[in-house]
């Protein structure tokens, strides 16, 4: 595992270590906003800029997304 995705894990346990995803209405967020992020980060993965990402998108500890694109690492092409 690539210590960057592992840390990240690592991190988002600790953060949020029992919540689960709401409806992103119920925590203050608009469904199709929120559907727009993975295409944005898509982008940055397909330029190069990044191989990879992993989005989280909270509000007052509830979760409404969670997002992985691109990989976990350029030179192995290991699923993010």
């Amino acid at each position: 595992m690539n210590s960057s995705l592992g840390l990240s894990l690592l991190l988002f346990a600790a953060l949020f270590p029992s919540s689960p995803l709401v409806a992103a209405p119920s925590a203050g967020f608009d469904p199709a906003r929120l559907k727009e992020i993975p295409a944005r980060m898509q982008k940055f993965v397909d330029d190069s800029t990044v191989s990879g990402a992993v989005t989280l998108v909270a509000r007052r500890g509830q979760v409404a997304s969670v997002e992985a694109v691109g990989f976990a690492g350029v030179g192995r092409r290991a699923a993010a």
